[in-house]
């Protein structure tokens, strides 16, 4: 719900039907009660209220020198990290390892773990891939913290505080498990997406609007070089 104060009327329609299917998805598995579902539907909403005002008053801040301006950016990262890891944490105490709950003809709520990066990748290895991508991740958040002290526009801060969020939730995942919690599992007629987890929603929202970003960039460009023909 952070990005709710950035998006146009698409993008937050996505939000509502992204929380109608989570909320629905809990009652489905039996988690969750309706009635806690309508309560994090209501928590959402106030968290929703609550990023629109602090955006606002960072701007504020901003402008008046009084606040650096990637504080609210590591916040956003810090969001990330935190909903990840309430995520992997509720599937770890709801359902055994491999359980797989559908909650949709194309959807299954599953707990599975991956030693590997993004499709497996590197899963067979002997061990060594857990420390190379620590390391990796920890280059990465090193790096990304050194891009968000500089003044950006807001969706390339957003993009990168969201790739920060998603880098740091796995990296804490193989620090303290070894492995990494998966547990949304796409499908369509017996062809599985590679299960992944909220880390990962977070890096690929943060690659989008990187890439929204750089196709304004270049419109603009392109605009510009017609104008001046």
């Amino acid at each position: 719900m952070q990005l709710w104060p950035l998006l146009a009327w698409r993008g937050r329609g996505c939000l509502l039907m992204y929380a109608a299917l989570v909320g629905w998805s809990r009652m489905a598995a039996g988690m969750h009660f309706p009635g806690d579902v309508l309560a994090g539907w209501g928590l959402g909403l106030g968290c929703t209220v609550l990023s629109r005002w602090l955006i606002s008053f960072a701007t504020a801040a901003r402008a008046k020198g009084l606040l650096a301006p990637a504080l609210p950016w590591y916040g956003v990262a810090a969001a990330a990290v935190a909903a990840d890891q309430a995520a992997k944490l509720s599937i770890e105490r709801a359902f055994v390892y491999g359980k797989q709950v559908e909650i949709t003809p194309f959807f299954n709520l599953v707990h599975v773990l991956n030693p590997g990066a993004a499709f497996s990748f590197l899963a067979g290895a002997s061990g060594w891939q857990r420390y190379f991508f620590i390391t990796l991740g920890l280059l990465v958040a090193v790096w990304l913290i050194r891009q968000l002290k500089q003044t950006l526009p807001r969706f390339e801060a957003v993009g990168y505080s969201l790739i920060l969020g998603g880098a740091l939730g796995n990296v804490v995942d193989r620090l303290l498990r070894g492995q990494v919690v998966d547990f949304l599992d796409f499908h369509w007629q017996g062809m599985h997406w590679p299960a992944f987890n909220l880390a990962d929603v977070a890096i690929s929202i943060g690659v989008g609007c990187l890439i929204a970003r750089f196709l304004e960039i270049r419109d603009k460009g392109n605009k510009g070089r017609l104008l001046s023909g």
